[in-house]
């Protein structure tokens, strides 16, 4: 018999929300093509941080007097996915603890738990120093997002199989691994669904409550 689920961890860009990244809509309002550069990072040749001094610097290029007001009021636009907010609410009221482990950007990621009643969130940060230059930090590695959730675990006293991972990219693996049971959602990617204990093929996440049952026997 399963134990209990005390922890449920989410990917957010592409999971809870519609845009599969939150950089990328950046890049995308702001000109930039950072294509090579992803397949870069995906081949381990640069950084987190690296890819984000990138990103960065090109938006200074093409947009005039950039500041933090103009990159907050983008992320504000993006949108949650349908089933998110009822998702929560369910599983609020089962007593789970929820987290947002992300390689996005927190200011979305703060947004989208407060918007949701997420416990807590992991992202990354895009800062403005005291001249109004803008520049990220990071505070989570993408490709290390396993160890963040083990910390988590460590702290709150949950075992392995107390928790559920939620993610659509291979970046989520880490945490499928540690995860007694992980959902695979919003994705076709074979890696990611034949890691995955379920995969929801519904654009509505409201249908991952259709494994609490089994999760939760």
């Amino acid at each position: 018999m399963n134990r209990k689920a005390k922890l449920i961890a989410f990917d957010m860009d592409g999971t809870l929300i519609e845009t599969k990244s939150s950089w990328a809509t950046l890049n995308k309002e702001f000109g930039v093509d950072s294509s090579e550069m992803l397949k870069k990072y995906m081949n381990g040749e640069i950084t987190d941080q690296e890819f984000v001094d990138y990103d960065i610097r090109n938006w200074n290029e093409k947009v005039e007097k950039l500041n933090i007001e103009k990159i907050n009021a983008i992320l504000d636009e993006v949108e949650i996915r349908n089933g998110a907010k009822e998702l929560l609410s369910e599983i609020n009221k089962l007593g789970i603890k929820s987290v947002i482990i992300s390689g996005g950007i927190s200011h979305l990621a703060k947004r989208i738990s407060k918007e949701l009643g997420i416990t807590e969130y992991y992202a990354n940060d895009i800062l403005e120093d005291q001249d109004g230059k803008i520049y990220g930090k990071i505070n989570l590695d993408s490709r290390n997002k396993g160890a963040v959730l083990r910390k988590i675990i460590n702290e709150n006293d949950i075992r392995e199989s107390e928790v559920i991972a939620v993610g659509d990219e291979e970046i989520d693996i880490e945490m499928f691994e540690i995860a007694k049971t992980s959902i695979a959602v919003n994705t076709n990617n074979s890696k990611v669904i034949e890691k995955a204990t379920y995969h929801v093929k519904e654009e509505n996440l409201l249908e991952i409550l259709e494994y609490m049952g089994d999760i939760n026997e």
